[in-house]
């Protein structure tokens, strides 16, 4: 894949590609402890609504 997306776009290195995917994936896996933190913070106040 990368070399599909860096021989596309020529600006781009190998090193730029890298460093894009391995921010994107930091972002992605922030958002998805978020989105599990708060179902289960979620998930406690409907026990505690019981």
């Amino acid at each position: 894949m990368k070399k599909e997306v860096t021989s596309r776009y020529t600006m781009l290195t190998e090193t730029d590609f890298d460093d894009i995917t391995a921010e994107w994936i930091r972002f992605t896996n922030q958002r998805n402890k978020r989105e599990r933190a708060k179902e289960n913070v979620d998930e406690d106040n409907e026990r505690n609504d019981e």
